[in-house]
């Protein structure tokens, strides 16, 4: 994954479109409503200190994992007033914070992955401070992930508290 891509997903609007067909379709007159909501949510949020690592795989990534003591399912929840249902189809229980590093194409580079992780699970987790936010459309123009989507910044929240 470039560096310029690597974030934490706390909350899925949706899926910019032309013509609403589902739930989760946003048509691009709501996005900057949503952006102010989401500035009323974020205002008042302190910088977030969190730790990432150990390294861990999913089903179609390898990805660090995000220890916040809460605070990103904290902020998912309260941005649920403005966006119900997450386009990624996450629950609360469902949502682990996470820094995807790597994507691969075949699940049965799981196994593999998954037996050299002990090793690298040792490693020391790395500590930061979260000091802000972003509203980002992410454009998807491959059809699979061999193209590395395009990051369009649509509005950041700077966390002051």
């Amino acid at each position: 994954m470039p560096p310029d891509l690597l974030h934490i997903s706390i909350r899925g609007v949706g899926f910019q479109v032309i013509e609403r067909k589902r739930d989760d379709d946003v048509l691009r007159q709501e996005v900057s409503r949503i952006a102010e909501r989401a500035a009323s949510v974020m205002r008042g949020v302190k910088p977030i200190e969190i730790t990432a690592g150990p390294v861990n795989v999913f089903p179609d990534a390898i990805v660090l994992e995000v220890h916040d003591g809460g605070v990103l399912n904290d902020l998912r929840t309260r941005l649920a007033a403005l966006v119900p249902a997450d386009a990624f189809g996450y629950d609360a229980t469902q949502y682990l914070p996470h820094i995807t590093i790597a994507w691969f194409l075949s699940a049965d580079a799981a196994p593999a992955l998954r037996e050299r992780l002990p090793a690298l699970r040792d490693r020391e987790p790395i500590a930061c401070t979260l000091r802000r936010t972003e509203l980002a459309r992410w454009w998807f123009t491959g059809v699979d992930y061999t193209e590395d989507p395009e990051r369009d910044v649509v509005r950041s929240y700077p966390l002051r508290g």
